[in-house]
Order: C-alpha cells, then structure tokens, then sequence
C-alpha cells in the first residue's frame, strides 16, 4: 500500500499530539481501512508509488494536468468533476451530496483517502478554496470581522464557507504529519486568515517546529488577463519567489467587480465577466507550480519537535484523549454515511469497542432530517 499501516500509526500519533479532534482521526483510520479493501484500493497509484500532487477545488485542473504531462502522478478535485452531483441517500433520510463535494459526507472520505494515496515523504496539495463568503466585497453580507469571524450564521453560504475551512484545515494538518507540502490560495484581500480553525491549523504546524509562509503577487505577472491580487500561504519556503511579483501595467484595466448602487438607494457589488475567468489559474502559473515540486521536495528533513506518544497502543491512545470534535468540521453525517451502508464492514473487530464508543457520540437518530449544508 502507499502507506503501511506502521505509518499510519505514526500519523495518527501525530495527529494526537497536535490537539487534532480525534473524531477526524478515526475518520482517517476509516479512509484508510476502505484503502485496504478492494473498494478503494486504487492500485493503479500504488504500483506507481503513490501521488504526487492533488489538486483540491481544481477547476479544469490546470496545475494536476500539467504535473501529470511532465510526469508526475497527479489527480484533481472539484464539484464540477461529477456529472451528477444530486440525488439522495438510500441508506438515511439526509441528502447524498456529491462525492466531489467537500462538505459532503462521501467528499470527506474521498479526500482523505486521496491525501492517504499521496508519497511519503513529498505529496503536494493545493486548495483553491472557495473564496465567495471571504473576499471583501462580500463583508456586508457575510458580515465576518476580526471580532465575529464566523460571520452570519443564518446565512446558508456563509455556514457552508466556514465548515469547509474547518475541513480544509483538518486535512492540512493531515498531508503535514504524513511529511507533504501544501499551500493554500485566495484572493490577496481575502478574511480567510480569520477563521478560528485555520488559525489554529497554522499554529499546531508552527508548535511542531515547521513553518507556514506567505506570499502576495498579482496573477497578472503569470498571464492572467486581469491584475488579481493573489495570497498564497504555504508550508514552503520556496513560494517566496512569488512575493511582490506584478505585472507591467497596461493602458487598459479590467475589474473583477463593478459597484451600482441597488434600488434601496445602497452601494453594492457585481462581479464582471473577468470575475469568472479568473477562477481559472494561467497556464504560467500551473506551469511554475509543477516547476517547484523538486525544489519543495529538496528543502530538508521533516521537522516534528512535539513528543508523540509510542507506548499505549493507537486505540488505548485514543480512548485516553477522549472523543473531541469541531463543531464547525461537522463530521457527523461522513461517520453516518460509513455506518449506514456496506462500508461499515470494514471496521476490524478489534476496534468494534471504540466503535461502540464512536456511535454513542454520535447516535445513529441524531442526524435523521437534520439540514445538510
């Protein structure tokens, strides 16, 4: 497999000694038990090593798609990557979202489980998440400030932004104990950095000695057709040649928004038809991306400075940290997707007890019509 099961161990241990929730720990183990069945053994991957690179919210999978040309094994994730992205559950009443769709139940193990094919060391992830409930133009509805970070949480979009950050930071923190690379891309006017749990996630790297960078450039400098202040934060150093990058300015400027003021006399904000073009990254820029994976990979050994725990065993372990989860991750409804369906023969007896446990946290009634974001 592209990581034994010492190595999971190790990760897992890892993951304990980072204050992680455990409920995502055992969420990993799970993603990984499915690895060891015929189900999701992908051996395709593994007789090739493992993954280079994922690509996560890919859009057309500039960055995957060039890494994959030169070489490299490569895959990317995005909602727009399932043909049929509705339709509902057999196996409850909660509505199946797609298997493309992080926020889903199927999408939260089908990322781990593809973080869980990456190399050991060296895998490199790439999350272009979603930045709508985050941008700054956007702050009157989102109402996020440094005071009230989460936002409105009456607004469905605005609850969906913060789990998926939550989940983004969960498995950040995974692709970092298992030795890869990441960095994270929004907007340069982005309020992304105020989520609670990202905040949290960088901090845990940087308690283990590691280091997360910032870089700000204008995408401009890499073809885009429009100026796009850019942020990227990283957990490599070599991005920093990217900082202060700017392209010579031309005598015309395309905005990504125009401002109108609505029919209640208010300013307000629309996105152009730049807008959307821009979601899409320049070829230049996939291109110097995939350029720096052997300088990523060349940086030095892992550092990992906090004592991780060797003597208990991972379930005594675990069952000594307790049960702890995010509220805002809402890894709920995945671990009633597993249980509910053939998957749940996975699980190997010797862990049926903490299972038991598992399910006593969360109850198999306790998500029945709950409102699925």
């Amino acid at each position: 497999m592209t990581i034994t099961k010492e190595r999971l161990d190790l990760a897992c241990r890892r993951l304990l000694a980072l204050g992680v929730p455990t409920d995502f720990i055992y969420l990993v183990l799970i993603a990984w038990w499915l690895m060891s069945s015929e189900l999701f053994s992908w051996k395709d991957i593994q007789d090739c090593g493992g993954l280079d690179l994922v690509e996560f919210f890919s859009g057309v999978g500039r960055i995957a798609t060039y890494a994959h040309s030169c070489g490299f094994v490569s895959r990317a994730y995005d909602i727009n990557h399932d043909p049929a992205p509705e339709g509902y559950s057999t196996h409850s009443e909660l509505p199946k979202r797609s298997s493309f769709d992080m926020n889903g139940e199927a999408g939260m193990l089908l990322c781990i489980i593809m973080i869980l094919h990456g190399k050991w060391p060296g895998l490199i992830t790439t999350w272009a998440v979603v930045c709508s409930s985050w941008s700054p133009v956007n702050l009157a509805t989102s109402k996020r400030t440094e005071l009230n970070p989460y936002g409105d949480c009456n607004n469905t979009k605005v609850i969906r932004g913060n789990r998926m950050v939550a989940r983004t930071s969960l498995l950040i923190l995974l692709t970092f104990v298992l030795e890869g690379y990441f960095f994270l891309e929004n907007p340069g006017g982005s309020v992304i950095c105020l989520h609670p749990r990202l905040r949290w996630c960088f901090a845990a790297i940087r308690r283990a000695g590691a280091k997360v960078y910032k870089a700000g450039f204008h995408m401009k400098a890499f073809g885009s057709a429009t100026e796009k202040k850019t942020m990227l934060l990283t957990s490599s150093r070599c991005f920093r040649q990217f900082h202060g990058k700017k392209a010579k300015r031309s005598g015309t400027k395309k905005g990504l928004c125009r401002k109108y003021i609505d029919s209640k006399g208010r300013t307000a904000y629309a996105g152009t038809k730049a807008l959307k073009l821009s979601q899409v990254y320049p070829v230049m820029f996939a291109k110097s991306i995939v350029k720096l994976i052997p300088q990523m990979r060349s940086e030095g050994s892992f550092t990992f400075n906090l004592p991780v725990e060797t003597g208990p065993s991972l379930q005594e372990a675990l069952l000594g940290a307790g049960w702890t989860s995010w509220d805002e991750s809402c890894l709920g409804p995945c671990f009633l997707y597993v249980w509910g369906s053939k998957f749940s023969d996975v699980i190997p007896p010797d862990w049926k007890d903490f299972d038991a446990a598992a399910k006593a946290n969360f109850p198999l009634g306790r998500f029945r019509g709950f409102t699925y974001l």
